[in-house]
């Protein structure tokens, strides 16, 4: 049976999985932007910080502490299963996004651009899986504050973030990508999305 003690304990070791696998996309992005010779911008620094201030500490905080009780809803069991499963989905998702990108390791694959795996469906995998861990993060705490905190850090991120990501990708492979924007979805497969032959 599903308690809030359990909720919240299962939101923690989602968060430290996630944070495992994120870690390795935080490190490629590292790896990236040196590349191009900027390294790790402040905006970048900052969402990070903040991202782990509201997606991390906040969920630790509430499985350990009573501190954040006062901003609890009443519980609901299918509402934290449902979370469960969402971030369940979100562990799978980030994985095989990173299957893809470990596998791109000769100089061709890395200066012309190829859409693979999940890649072929959706541009930006690791932005889709932040947005449904922050939604079981929603699910799971049922707590305002946390809800609250998940939910600005993934609209932050996302919204700085992935236009600057697409406009990147657009210098560095040109036309190529153009098509493939016009082909897949940003966080979720468009309807007439297919894979290329």
């Amino acid at each position: 049976m599903m308690t809030e003690n359990k909720a919240e304990l299962l939101l923690v070791l989602l968060v430290l999985a996630g944070l495992a696998l994120l870690s390795d996309a935080i490190k490629s992005l590292w790896c990236e932007t040196g590349e191009m010779g900027s390294g790790w911008d402040q905006e970048l620094y900052a969402l990070v910080v903040f991202g782990g201030c509201c997606m991390v500490f906040i969920p630790v905080i509430d499985a350990l502490a009573p501190w954040l009780e006062f901003a609890d809803f009443r519980f609901n069991a299918d509402l934290a299963w449902m979370g469960l499963l969402i971030g369940m989905f979100a562990m799978v998702l980030c994985w095989q996004a990173l299957s893809v990108r470990s596998t791109r390791t000769s100089p061709v694959e890395r200066t012309s651009f190829m859409a693979r795996g999940v890649y072929c469906y959706i541009r930006h995998p690791f932005y889709a899986a932040l947005m449904l861990l922050a939604t079981a993060q929603v699910l799971l705490i049922q707590n305002w504050l946390g809800a609250a905190a998940a939910v600005l850090s993934f609209a932050l991120i996302y919204g700085l973030r992935m236009p600057r990501d697409d406009l990147r990708a657009l210098e560095k492979f040109g036309p190529s990508y153009l098509d493939y924007m016009t082909r897949t979805g940003s966080l979720l497969p468009r309807l007439h999305s297919h894979r290329p032959d």
